[in-house]
């Protein structure tokens, strides 16, 4: 069975562990609150730069419209944000 070392608890380890907690804290984000999921669609909004896209660079990506481009930029990233949070992912 492994022991926590002991800090001081003004250490300078204890103020940069302190320091961090508060900064995770602050940045926190929670997509359940934090996205207004009702909002309509901002025309013409890039989800993810082209380059991410899979088609970019291909002869199908460049006769496709800019709207296509959008939707099928939303669609990955959205694909890939719910992958990641898949329990089956894990």
């Amino acid at each position: 069975m492994s022991q926590t070392p002991s800090v001081e608890e003004d250490s300078p380890i204890e103020r940069t562990a302190v320091r961090l907690l508060r900064s995770s804290v602050d940045r926190s984000y929670h997509p359940e609150v934090d996205v207004d999921w009702d909002a309509p669609d901002v025309p013409g909004l890039r989800y993810v730069p082209d380059r991410y896209i899979s088609l970019y660079g291909t002869k199908i990506f460049e006769r496709m419209t800019e709207e296509e481009k959008i939707r099928l930029g939303r669609l990955e990233a959205s694909a890939l944000a719910s992958w990641g949070s898949s329990p089956k992912a894990h």
